[in-house]
């Protein structure tokens, strides 16, 4: 079989690992930033927190490095899996890398996170009762209001306000920065107006028209987008589990003819135009086309057709198919 996807022969390809980003924008940014550097082209994956990128030879890892960065996250290029498994072909290559994300799912989208959301509500639901409710306020309630209010502000809303300031020193925007300003806003506001006059909640059942404190939305707002950060984060990291074991169905070697001679290596060295043999019962290494042989493909993998499929010379074939 030959592969028949075509790339210039003078680049290479670079995967990089990537933490911090949270939404489509960090994507977009960190896209961009690549792309500024000529000859580059970047394809970023937010559930796999990674880049796939193609730069021309003289452009060196380092500089990809350095320029996501600048961009206001961190990076790093993934290891080689293949040298990993022939030099030690009886340990899972993959589980440095698998607890690597482990770790990184768990300090930012599982334990870390939940933490801060368990904080927030448990500060925020008194903090709600007595700012809205008139029958549960009593004198100078606005003054527990703040004590309330603080910790959610400033500590369980730190993520937003950590990106926020990331993000304004690249001189850029997100929705992390609309999420900090509100709740800050919000909060200092309220204390200006506390401060300004102690004794502003110094009677009992005032009614919402009779102050102007607004701590409870700073709690709320903080903490109904926590839940939503930490939902997210499960799904991100759920969903990108999923697709690491899609691709991990595919075939990791290939038996290359170069010169005549058989050789096995990795799947990410194929070039445009090499051929490799696939025997019987083995996975398809790429998509490419048949040069000679015939045989039954099982696509039910990749198309959900049950019957396998009969291919013979010029026949197009789909990788990680049997």
């Amino acid at each position: 079989m030959r592969n028949e996807i075509t790339a210039p022969d003078d680049q290479r390809v670079v995967e990089l690992d990537i933490q911090g980003m949270t939404c489509a924008s960090c994507v977009g940014r960190v896209e961009r930033k690549l792309g500024k550097i000529e000859g580059v082209e970047a394809l970023v994956n937010l559930p796999l927190e990674s880049a796939r990128i193609t730069v021309p030879h003289g452009i060196s890892d380092e500089q990809l490095i350095s320029t996501v960065e600048s961009a206001g996250y961190q990076a790093n290029v993934k290891a080689d899996e293949y040298a990993a498994r022939a030099a030690t072909p009886d340990v899972d290559a993959d589980a440095p890398q698998r607890s690597a994300r482990a770790d990184h799912t768990t300090a930012h989208g599982g334990s870390d996170l939940k933490l801060r959301l368990i904080v927030a509500t448990i500060f925020t639901v008194p903090l709600f009762v007595i700012s809205m409710v008139p029958g549960a306020q009593f004198p100078h309630w606005g003054w527990v209001a703040l004590a309330l209010a603080t910790p959610v502000t400033f500590w369980s809303a730190w993520p937003f306000h950590r990106a926020a300031a990331i993000n304004a020193r690249h001189l850029a925007s997100t929705m992390d920065t609309l999420v900090s300003i509100g709740v800050l806003a919000a909060y200092f506001f309220s204390l200006w107006q506390l401060v300004r006059d102690p004794a502003l909640t110094a009677h009992i059942g005032m009614s919402m028209a009779d102050h102007a404190l607004y701590f409870e939305t700073a709690g709320v707002v903080a903490t109904f987008l926590l839940l939503g950060r930490y939902l997210e984060a499960r799904a991100k990291s759920r969903a990108g589990d999923a697709l690491k074991t899609l691709l991990d169905l595919g075939a990791k070697d290939a038996a290359v003819i170069r010169d005549g001679v058989e050789t096995t290596i990795p799947v990410a060295n194929l070039v445009p135009g090499d051929e490799f043999v696939t025997r019987p019962g083995e996975k398809i290494a790429t998509d490419g086309f048949v040069v000679s042989g015939h045989s039954a493909i099982d696509t039910a993998l990749i198309t959900g057709e049950p019957v396998p499929i009969e291919v013979g010379p010029d026949d197009t074939v789909i990788g990680a198919t049997i």
